[in-house]
């Protein structure tokens, strides 16, 4: 969390921007249990939320989301992009995040018997390589070159199953898995996305962030 907050508070210099940070159900203060649909429903929520600040420009609001966040926040995104809600995201910002659960479990163990086992023995599966593929708002994808944890291809395989015509993959030599945003001209490139997408003729949405 702590890392989580001196990141939110660059963000918050360098792009002007609000920010809403939660812990999902189990952790932090948080009670309950994790799973992924429970982590889906707490998004929703926080989402939901979001959208009765009528103090806030409803037509910018966007979700960043880092590792495991960025597995929830681009199911958000997918999801609010299958029900055609209004308005839509104004971007969404993903960084050093996993195409899916089977993928990570084939980095992690390097046991070959896993290419065999079927999805749905897999109790949680963030399939985050298939949602990417329903989301049309403008996404920007930051990447550790030095990710120790999930592998950069990852990333790479991401942006290129992204079917957004607005998609950017930035990659930082020297970024690891919870540093990256330590990166030179980490906030200055995800200010200029920021700008760039309010230059688009097609309204988008904004708002949070996910860790």
């Amino acid at each position: 969390m702590i890392i989580s907050l001196h990141n939110a508070h660059l963000l918050y210099q360098a792009c002007n921007i609000n920010i809403l940070l939660f812990d999902y159900r189990g952790y932090g203060r948080s009670t309950g249990t994790p799973s992924e649909t429970g982590l889906y429903i707490d998004a929703q929520a926080v989402y939901d939320y979001i959208r009765t600040r009528t103090d806030l420009n409803q037509e910018k609001i966007f979700i960043f989301g880092r590792s495991l966040g960025g597995a929830v926040a681009l199911h958000l995104a997918s999801h609010l992009a299958e029900t055609e809600a209004t308005p839509p995201l104004y971007c969404v910002i993903v960084e050093n995040t996993f195409t899916s659960i089977p993928g990570m479990a084939k980095r992690l163990f390097q046991v070959f018997i896993l290419d065999y086992i079927p999805s749905c023995y897999y109790k949680n599966m963030f399939s985050s390589i298939t949602k990417i593929r329903h989301i049309k708002v403008p996404v920007l994808f930051l990447s550790g070159e030095q990710d120790e944890l999930v592998p950069p291809q990852m990333m790479q395989k991401l942006h290129e199953e992204c079917t957004s015509s607005k998609k950017q993959l930035i990659v930082f030599s020297d970024g690891q898995h919870n540093t990256t945003w330590l990166s030179r001209n980490y906030a200055t490139q995800i200010n200029k996305f920021l700008v760039e997408c309010s230059t688009l003729s097609e309204p988008i949405s904004s708002s949070t962030g996910f860790n």
